[in-house]
């Protein structure tokens, strides 16, 4: 998002909640393992939550890009 200017990068920072982009983070890592074959685990309630996170993320990006 900085690529969009510091003001923007800096509002959708302040409206994300660190533990969304954790879980959300480590959803994507694990898609990457699982990728190039280094397997991963993740539960069912686990994806439901980064599916929510993401969700949110985006949601959010949407704002901030519109306002």
């Amino acid at each position: 998002m900085k690529l969009f200017g510091s003001d923007i990068n800096d509002d959708l920072t302040s409206r994300l909640d660190d533990r969304d982009v954790t879980i959300y983070n480590n959803a994507v890592n694990a898609r990457h393992d699982v990728a190039h074959r280094q397997g991963a685990n993740i539960t069912f309630d686990e994806l439901k939550k980064a599916f929510d996170a993401a969700r949110k993320i985006l949601n959010e990006i949407h704002t901030v890009l519109t306002n």
